[in-house]
C-alpha cells in the first residue's frame, strides 16, 4: 500500500484508514468536518443573537445559548480530531485520544442530558400540571445534568475506555470497556429519545383536545395554556434530537456487532457522521423557527382586526400548523374574543 499503512484493528497509533479503503475514509471525513463547519456557524449565529438582542433574561431565552455552547465544545474537539486523522491517516497517541474522548463526551453529554430532563419537565409541568420553577431553581438543573456527564467521563478514564472508533475519536471500540460505554451511550439514546417522542405526543393531543373543547374552558385555564408557550418552543430543540440521535443508535449497534466493510455499513456511517455533527446547525434551524413562532403570537395577540376574522384566522392556524405554539396562541385569542363579545365592560387585553 502507498500513502498509508495497512489498517490493524483501532488500537492508538495505529492506521485510522478502515478497510485499507482510503476513498472511503477521505469521503467520510470530508462529509464530518463539513457538516462541523455549518455547526460552528449555527451556534455563533445563536450565540450572537441573543447577547445581541440581549434575550437572556429567562432559562427559556438561555438555553438555546447552553445547547449552542456545548455544541461548539463538542465542535471544536471533533474537529481536532477528524483533521488531524484525515491528516496523519493514524489514530491519535493514547493519552491524547483519552483527552479528545473525555471533552468529546463532555459536549455531546451535556446536549443528551440537557433534551432528556427538558423532556421530562415538559410532561411533568403540562401533563401532570406540576410546578417546576426551572428559572428560580436553575442551578439545580445544571447541577443535575454536570452530574450525570462528570460520572460518565470518570468512569471512562477509570475504565480506560475512551479512544479511537471507526472513524472518531471518543469510546475505544477495541478494548471491553469501550465497547461497554458504546452500549450504554446506545441505550441511552434510546431512552432520552423515546422520552421526547412519546412526551411530544402527549403534549399534542392535549392540545388538540383543548382547541376543540375551547368553549369549555375558564379564563384561567387558557391563561395557563399559554403560559405552556415557552415550555413546548423549548421542546422542540429536543424534537429535532431525535434525527441526531436514531442515525446514531443504528450506527454504533452496526460498528460493534456488524463490523464490515459493506454497502449498509458505509451509508449509515456517512448519515450517522453527518447527523451527529449537525447539532449546531439543526439548533439553530429550530431557534430561528421559534424566533418566527413568538413573533407571529406576538403580531396576532396585539391584531386590531375584528373579533370573527381574527378569531378565525388564529384558529385555523392552531389547526393547521399542528404546532403546539399556534394552537396554544388559538386557544387563548379564540377565548378572548369569546368573552369580549359577552361582556365588554370587563374585557382586558390579551394574555401574552
Amino acid at each position: 500500500m502507498t500513502g498509508f499503512s495497512e489498517f490493524e484493528g483501532y488500537r492508538a497509533g495505529s492506521s485510522a484508514v478502515v478497510g485499507n479503503n482510503l476513498k472511503i475514509f477521505y469521503a467520510i471525513h470530508s462529509v464530518a468536518i463539513i457538516c462541523i463547519l455549518f455547526t460552528f456557524i449555527g451556534s455563533c449565529y445563536v450565540i450572537i443573537n441573543s447577547v445581541r438582542t440581549k434575550a437572556l433574561s429567562t432559562l427559556y431565552e438561555r438555553f438555546p445559548v447552553y445547547l449552542c455552547l456545548s455544541n461548539l465544545v463538542f465542535a471544536c474537539v471533533h474537529l481536532c480530531d477528524h483533521v488531524v486523522v484525515t491528516a496523519h491517516k493514524r489514530y491519535p497517541s493514547a493519552p491524547i485520544g483519552r483527552l479528545l474522548g473525555a471533552i468529546v463526551i463532555c459536549g455531546w453529554g451535556y446536549q443528551v442530558t440537557c433534551q432528556l430532563l427538558l423532556a421530562v419537565q415538559c410532561y411533568l409541568k403540562i401533563i401532570l400540571q406540576r410546578r417546576l420553577p426551572l428559572g428560580k431553581y436553575e442551578w439545580k438543573l445544571q447541577a443535575a445534568v454536570m452530574a450525570v456527564v462528570l460520572s460518565i467521563m470518570i468512569a471512562g478514564l477509570g475504565s480506560d475506555a475512551f479512544g479511537p472508533g471507526p472513524y472518531f475519536v471518543i469510546f475505544n471500540v477495541g478494548n471491553t470497556p469501550g465497547r461497554v460505554m458504546w452500549v450504554i451511550t446506545a441505550l441511552y439514546l434510546l431512552t432520552t429519545t423515546l422520552v421526547v417522542l412519546l412526551t411530544t405526543h402527549s403534549i399534542r393531543r392535549k392540545i388538540r383536545a383543548a382547541t376543540q373543547d375551547i368553549k369549555k374552558h375558564t379564563r384561567e385555564q387558557v391563561r395557563e395554556h399559554k403560559t405552556n408557550m415557552a415550555d413546548a418552543r423549548m421542546l422542540n430543540f429536543a424534537i429535532i434530537s431525535c434525527v441526531q440521535y436514531i442515525p446514531t443508535i443504528i450506527l454504533i449497534n452496526l460498528f460493534l456487532w456488524h463490523d464490515d466493510v459493506s454497502a449498509v455499513n458505509k451509508f449509515f456511517y456517512f448519515v450517522g457522521l453527518a447527523t451527529v455533527n449537525s447539532g449546531g446547525t439543526m439548533n439553530c434551524l429550530v431557534y430561528i423557527y421559534n424566533e418566527k413562532t413568538a413573533a407571529a403570537v406576538s403580531d396576532l395577540t396585539t391584531s386590531s382586526s375584528g373579533d370573527g376574522k381574527s378569531g378565525q384566522k388564529s384558529h385555523s392556524i392552531g389547526r393547521k400548523g399542528g404546532n403546539i405554539a399556534s394552537a396554544l396562541t388559538a386557544i387563548g385569542n379564540s377565548k378572548d374574543r369569546l368573552q369580549a363579545s359577552n361582556s365588554k365592560d370587563r374585557l382586558q387585553p390579551s394574555i401574552v
